[in-house]
């Protein structure tokens, strides 16, 4: 089995993309893209002078984290919301209108594919930041597109670090937010959409430090995210609520996509810490979610890991193929700020 990859050489980072339709949103840096039926809209967002003219820079987006954002299609696709530098934003494709809505609490943006868009008009997300205190961190829903927001649940301070990502049980419709990042605050939730009744799982722990969350019928399986503790992929039983880990990897999970032809991705990050036991990104590929096969792998380039990132490869919402799905990277030697159009071809077990 072999991955094959085409540049894209329009984005720094794909945020959407479905494999059937072409639609996509991507950025670079302050510049956000939506192509839609073919037909492509510029979205600028305004910055200081300063920013703006370090943004021309792909070092200088890095150092000031200007390339991170998240951007979301809504409203039956005459809309997109961007989360971008703590504010949120709605763009009315129609209109051609960009209007600043909301200004986040706390930090800049949610991780990738961490905000969860159930239909368009109710979108959730949840405060990603640094928080070395363990203040409060607070879960945001939308029910109009983006367009306003309010506060739906908040964890009390010290019960968690921040919010990995928000995802829903296709199965079940249930709402599953992932956090972290010490001992005693990795924690899955589990909720209806209102967030009346919240269930938690796991013991706080390092197994159960997750960023992505991929379901089956039966379970829910995720790479532990952790720096700190071996790394292993997890298996939660849906019904016995038992917990087993599965086939170990050199570096801590961040992202995972389930395909829609049954193949599901995951990829292991460079950073720091005892269980990183290899300085390139891998990038691995399974049918059964117990027998992963690596892909690919791209060293982390020889940048200062605190100011220039970790090593990482990303993926894009939307529904997409293991013949046709795409993916961003940063850090990584020969690849750092770009993305990719990608296909697996050949025998392994993963597409014939």
């Amino acid at each position: 089995m072999k991955l094959a990859t085409e540049q894209y050489r329009d984005a720094e980072v794909i945020h959407y993309f479905n494999s059937e339709t072409d639609d996509m949103v991507y950025s670079r840096g302050r510049k956000f893209f939506a192509r839609l039926s073919g037909h492509t809209t510029r979205i600028e967002i305004d910055l200081p002078f300063t920013k703006r003219l370090v943004c021309n820079f792909r070092l200088g987006r890095r150092l000031l984290r200007l390339d991170k954002g998240n951007a979301i299609i809504v409203d039956d696709g005459r809309g997109v919301m961007i989360l971008y530098q703590g504010w949120i934003y709605y763009y009315d494709i129609v209109a051609q209108v960009l209007e600043r809505v909301h200004k986040i609490r706390v930090g800049r943006n949610a991780l990738h594919c961490g905000v969860l868009n159930v239909d368009g008009q109710n979108i959730y997300f949840g405060e990603y930041f640094s928080n070395p205190d363990s203040g409060p961190v607070c879960i945001h829903h939308s029910q109009d597109g983006g367009r306003s927001w309010h506060e739906i649940y908040r964890y009390n301070s010290g019960s968690i670090r921040h919010i990995h990502g928000i995802f829903q049980d296709p199965y079940t419709d249930k709402i599953w937010v992932a956090t972290g990042d010490h001992d005693g605050q990795c924690h899955l939730a589990v909720t209806d959409p209102d967030f009346s009744n919240v269930d938690f799982l796991g013991d706080g722990t390092q197994k159960w430090r997750a960023v992505s969350l991929l379901f089956t019928k039966d379970a829910v399986t995720w790479g532990m995210d952790s720096p700190l503790d071996a790394v292993h992929v997890m298996r939660l039983d849906k019904k016995s609520g038992a917990l087993t880990a599965g086939q170990s990897l050199p570096g801590s999970v961040w992202y995972a996509k389930s395909l829609t032809d049954g193949v599901c991705l995951m990829q292991t990050s460079v950073e720091r810490g005892p269980s990183i036991t290899s300085q390139y990104a891998r990038l691995y590929a399974s049918r059964d979610l117990e027998h992963w096969q690596e892909i690919a792998a791209y060293k982390k380039d020889a940048l200062a890991y605190r100011y220039f990132k970790n090593g990482v490869i990303a993926f894009a919402d939307g529904p997409q193929t293991s013949k046709r799905f795409v993916f961003h990277a940063e850090a990584l030697r020969g690849i750092d700020g770009r993305s990719y159009f990608a296909s697996l071809t050949g025998t392994g077990g993963v597409s014939d």
